[in-house]
């Protein structure tokens, strides 16, 4: 696997340059990206296509692996970008590996009418006059970057300032109760708990958190996490309290106070933790879905828009000229 120097020494000999974890520049008139998780790597080349036409992914995946065989792994139309994935090898030369694949795509992209991206990506207008790193890099205007990140940066500042942990746990508990309901029903109607649902109560205590104005930070992140583990705890408790309800012909107080000192019980707590485990599964990965959200902090959007006006870049040229990446 390429050392990350060796990479960034034999990209930049190719003019891409490392951003951030990045490395972007224009390849025969194609604003690229390239990104590495090891042990692969991607490429990403801007266009502006129908994300929905697999077909076309399909047939550049057949013209690449005849140019590269035994590197490509994946091509996939994202509309905004073409992916490739690809793997290098410690015997040929980076350069030599890195150029021969940016030709073979570039090419392949040419021979399909695949044009490079000629539009804003921030506004969607034609006639861009930047490039810049958003996504993946590409054409913009830089006036439209500058009012996107400045309004990002102002937003945060304000919840810095005026969000508050207060207000968003109430919203979190809020949001949490909200989520519990389908779970709530399942066992009302159905006398059993869809675990799936439970996804939905991370999901619902984030939406509760924002919506009250909650302040976004790394405090956010563990009090939603808590409120959610919380949710898992309150749902088996109403569960185990329906059941003796329903079993021992209770009335709902009762019932409540007997499943208190149940789950208070060695007994108790075994069964619950046993019950629980499908919960917290589904618990986890509702935070997983929600995870790029929750975990846009002030502190990362503030960062991530100054990243964003570091990538900008003026372009040469005309946008008339088929070649205007390249001036």
């Amino acid at each position: 696997m390429a050392t990350n120097q060796a990479v960034s020494n034999a990209l930049a000999r190719l003019g891409i340059g490392a951003v951030g974890a990045a490395y972007i520049g224009v390849w025969d008139g194609y604003a690229v990206t390239v990104r590495h998780s090891a042990p692969y790597y991607y490429l990403d080349f801007a266009v502006r296509l129908d994300r929905k036409d697999r077909a076309l992914a399909k047939a550049l995946r057949a013209e690449l692996k005849s140019r590269l065989p035994g590197k490509l792994l994946g091509c996939v139309n994202n509309g905004d970008h073409i992916t490739c994935t690809l793997t290098v090898d410690k015997k040929t030369p980076y350069a030599d590996q890195f150029e021969a694949a940016l030709n073979a795509i570039a090419d392949a992209l040419r021979k399909k009418n695949v044009a490079p991206a000629h539009t804003c990506a921030v506004c969607g207008k034609e006639h861009p006059d930047s490039l810049c790193l958003i996504g993946g890099y590409q054409p913009v205007h830089a006036a439209c970057v500058n009012t996107m990140t400045e309004t990002t940066k102002q937003a945060a500042e304000e919840n810095q300032r005026k969000g508050s942990y207060l207000t968003g746990f109430i919203g979190g508990v809020i949001g949490v109760l909200v989520g519990l309901v389908p779970s709530l029903l399942s066992i009302l109607l159905f006398d059993r708990i869809y675990t799936v649902l439970f996804a939905l109560v991370p999901l619902c205590a984030m939406w509760g958190y924002r919506k009250l104005n909650g302040k976004r930070s790394t405090g956010s992140i563990v009090i939603i996490i808590l409120l959610s583990l919380a949710g898992v705890v309150l749902l088996e408790f109403l569960a185990v309290t329906i059941s003796f309800k329903q079993e021992y012909g209770m009335t709902l107080l009762p019932a409540m106070r007997y499943t208190l000192n149940y789950l208070f019980t060695s007994v108790g707590v075994g069964v619950m933790l046993q019950e629980s485990l499908a919960e917290l599964l589904f618990m986890a990965i509702g935070i997983f879905i929600a995870w790029h959200f929750l975990a846009h902090t002030n502190q990362g959007e503030i960062s991530q828009a100054n990243a964003i006006r570091h990538s900008l870049h003026p372009i040469y040229g005309s946008t008339d000229d088929p070649d205007w990446l390249e001036k």
